[in-house]
């Protein structure tokens, strides 16, 4: 088995990762599911508007915002681990994060990567949408009015 080269932005210190946030999306990747990539400076750049409405944070409260401040306090070990692993491409797909919501609960996100050969560039697309747990109401009992 040939040895993984890791991108140059994988030595980055995790504290240093930083969310951007473009001024406009790219109106081709408007969508319901959280894209983002990590580039080579340490940036984790948010492709679409649903990382706002999963989070409930305003493109201008997640733009400059350290990706560690996402992560709730109380699992900020296992949080940081799972940076860790989402950035070591020997990892299997979906990883499993929990992030911080602007009201204080969290998030439970499934994230899947690609990772580009070309330009030290990985691709995640975080889903969060499957892990909501459906409302449904408790079922009647028969001969119940």
């Amino acid at each position: 088995m040939r040895r993984i080269d890791l991108p140059p932005f994988f030595c980055v210190a995790l504290e240093l990762v930083i969310v951007r946030c473009p001024r406009s999306y790219p109106v081709y990747l408007q969508s319901d599911v959280c894209l983002a990539r990590f580039d080579p400076r340490g940036w984790f750049v948010l492709l679409s508007t649903a990382w706002e409405s999963a989070l409930g944070f305003a493109r201008d409260e997640l733009h400059g915002r350290a990706l560690l401040e996402l992560l709730p306090p109380a699992e900020a070990r296992s949080g940081e681990a799972a940076l860790r692993r989402i950035l070591n491409p020997a990892e299997a797909d979906p990883l499993g994060l929990n992030l911080r919501r602007k009201d204080g609960s969290l998030q439970p996100m499934r994230w899947y990567r690609r990772f580009d050969p070309y330009d030290a560039t990985l691709f995640v697309v975080a889903d969060s949408a499957a892990l909501k747990v459906p409302q449904c109401p408790a079922p009647s009992s028969p001969g119940r009015a």
